[in-house]
């Protein structure tokens, strides 16, 4: 803020200069100050959300029990952070979009209650009967988005660690909610009401019974289709610019482009630390040597290694300064016509070499306009015009020899000749030089940062700074991604074999997400959507979203078995609206102005898209399944 104060200041005061600054504490200070957006994505999902429940139960009384519920486990969670965490960040901030999209479990349990309540004679039986029937699913679905979440905490990149832990705990206090709050709130409502039928559920059976009426065809579409979106996979490339992650149109991004553009540079540098001066001069000529460097700074050739060489020359030079004049003097102003003939004289000779050279045709013409102007002016005219200006030369050339004359000293010079502001920046108290060391061309280009860094250590394997930091942290962040995900997998899939204790069921419900990844990265691929710092924790994040769905459908199947058709409404409707409002809060995340918040909601939200379009085709090849299984007459394949 300070430094924003002084650059309008300045440009204020010259107002044809234009004045910018950038670097790494300023680029930081802008992409927190774009990370407050995440209070209004978190809004937008609120009343995204609500929308999604109105319509889904097409009511208000039960959805707005369950936004009440996933309302007050957002505050939990906040609550928890303040405690537990103490801060947010860049990716931390999103937390509460992510919850009211993630954390409506609720919708399952209140789906089920109305489709149960009618055929039970009190709210009490029909509660208990709706968490016998569903509550295994839901705690399997909470459980296994916590993991994926929590997952994160084993990682060894604070940033992601802190997002696990705040989004896992606050998945298991959304469940926590929606098991306790929400079935005393449906009791405090439905007690009294001699209906007992409630809000009605949206019936969505006939849009999806196509589906399964033709399993098989339903079956081999989807497959065709997931291996046509398969072919976009290897097209999908990593951007390591963290600029482009920026909000659009901030000035701290258009000067750090700008400086690639127009100086080949950039704002990050190295540091090395040298023993002494001499070690400092030594790696600044081998660091400058390297061609991904573009230039180095130090001040160990500030004071010159020949000094005491010069000093016969420099006495030599105070000797003959001493005869400088404390008064500047007094010019001679030649006459007129001296001055006519002496510029007369000149612009002949400049017309004779213009044949030759044709800048000495246009001094020519200089000179015949210079002559004809001092042939027009009188003498005394003539007078003031050349004594003032040999007035202004000569106290020119006298100021700067009396400063010569005054700084002619004999000792040799010393780094406390220097301003004390410059030698405290590259040179400690014990005496230890730093050397500068600054990247050539575009070093967002992980080409560039790559050969940057691995040519920085070859001359100093303990060389750190910004540009260090970056490429350790992205390549470090990555991997946290990657062993975030494979803690997620693990996770989930020990909670669903102690749900299910049927491989085939552990299989089942996990196809939905297979096939939704597998058409997420193929899409990705072919929109040209790249990973990038932001969006690559979508890796552990979908393992933990997407299985949501197939558990509750495979919990559907098993309550049918050999008499299943196809879902019922009550769990067709709560994958719909549990998904359609998963993706509108993480949708809520592209109206952040930051970009890599835009980019996270856009994956995460084709993600679940995909994993509830692989959900639904789930029960036709369950369908499928259980006619060649027990084909009519009771006959087995």
């Amino acid at each position: 803020t300070q430094l924003n104060a002084i650059l309008k200041e300045v440009e204020q005061a010259n107002p044809s200069l234009t004045i910018g600054a950038t670097g790494l504490p300023i680029l930081e200070y802008d992409e927190m100050q774009a990370s407050n957006t995440a209070q209004t994505a978190a809004v937008a999902a609120l009343f995204g959300v609500a929308i999604v429940f109105y319509a889904g139960f097409a009511g208000w009384r039960h959805p707005t029990l369950i936004a009440i519920s996933l309302v007050t486990a957002v505050v939990w969670t906040l609550g928890f952070t303040t405690v537990s965490v103490g801060h947010l960040n860049i990716l931390t901030s999103a937390f509460g979009a992510m919850l009211i999209g993630l954390g409506d479990y609720g919708v399952h349990y209140v789906a089920h209650y109305l489709a149960i309540r009618p055929q039970t004679r009190s709210v009490d039986e029909a509660l208990l009967e709706t968490a016998r029937t569903v509550g295994p699913g839901i705690a399997v679905g909470a459980f296994t988005t916590a993991g994926a979440f929590l997952a994160a905490a084993f990682t060894d990149f604070l940033g992601i660690a802190e997002l696990g832990i705040i989004a896992g705990v606050g998945i298991l206090l959304c469940w926590a909610a929606d098991m306790t709050m929400l079935p005393a709130m449906l009791k405090l409502i439905d007690r009294r009401r001699k209906n007992p039928v409630g809000d009605p559920l949206v019936d969505l059976g006939s849009w999806f019974a196509p589906l399964t009426a033709l399993p098989r065809l339903t079956v081999v579409v989807g497959g065709l289709a997931t291996v046509m979106l398969m072919v976009g996979i290897p097209l999908i490339r990593y951007d390591y610019n963290l600029l482009r992650l920026q909000p659009e149109g901030i000035p701290s991004v258009a000067w750090q482009e700008k400086l690639v553009e127009k100086m080949n540079t950039s704002a990050y540098f190295a540091l090395s630390i040298a023993d002494d001066a001499t070690d400092a001069e030594a790696r600044e000529k081998q660091f400058a040597a390297l061609p991904s460097v573009s230039r180095v700074e130090s001040l160990a050739a500030a004071v010159p290694k020949d000094a005491k060489d010069k000093q016969p020359i420099i006495a030599h030079l105070a000797e003959r300064l001493q005869s400088v004049p404390d008064d500047p003097p007094a010019p001679r102003v030649a006459p007129r016509r001296e001055v006519l003939t002496a510029v007369h004289i000149l612009a002949a000779a400049a017309t004779t070499g213009a044949n030759s050279d044709p800048a000495m045709g246009h001094l020519a013409a200089k000179l015949q306009q210079l002559e004809a102007t001092i042939g027009r002016m009188s003498e005394d005219d003539h007078h003031a015009a050349l004594d003032a200006g040999q007035r202004r030369i000569a106290l020119a050339a006298w100021t700067a020899m009396r400063k010569l004359r005054d700084h002619a000293s004999v000792e040799p010079p010393r780094l406390d000749d220097l301003p004390e502001s410059l030698v405290r920046r590259f040179v400690s108290p014990r005496g230890k030089h730093l050397v500068r060391v600054y990247c050539a061309g575009d070093f967002w280009d992980h080409k560039v940062m790559e050969q940057f860094v691995h040519q920085l250590r070859s001359v100093d394997p303990e060389v750190t700074g910004n540009p260090l930091q970056i490429y350790e942290a992205s390549h470090q962040m990555n991997q946290s991604y990657l062993d975030a995900a494979g803690y997620a997998l693990v996770a989930i899939l020990v909670i669903l074999l102690i749900d299910f204790r049927r491989i085939s069921d552990v299989m089942l419900a996990m196809l939905p997400l297979v096939v939704g990844g597998i058409a997420l990265f193929g899409l990705m691929g072919h929109l040209g959507i790249p990973f990038n710092p932001a969006n690559m924790i979508v890796l552990p994040l979908i393992l933990g979203i997407g299985i949501d769905n197939g558990v509750h459908i495979v919990h559907d199947y098993r309550r049918c078995r050999h008499a299943y058709s196809g879902p019922s409404v009550s769990t067709l409707t709560a994958v719909m609206v549990n998904s359609l409002t998963t993706m509108v809060g993480f949708g809520a995340l592209m109206l952040a102005s930051h970009r890599g918040l835009q980019s996270l909601g856009r994956v995460l939200t084709l993600g679940i898209a995909t994993c509830l379009t692989a959900s639904l085709l789930l029960p036709a090849l369950l369908v499928w399944h259980r006619l060649r299984k027990h084909r009519p007459g009771g006959a087995q394949t």
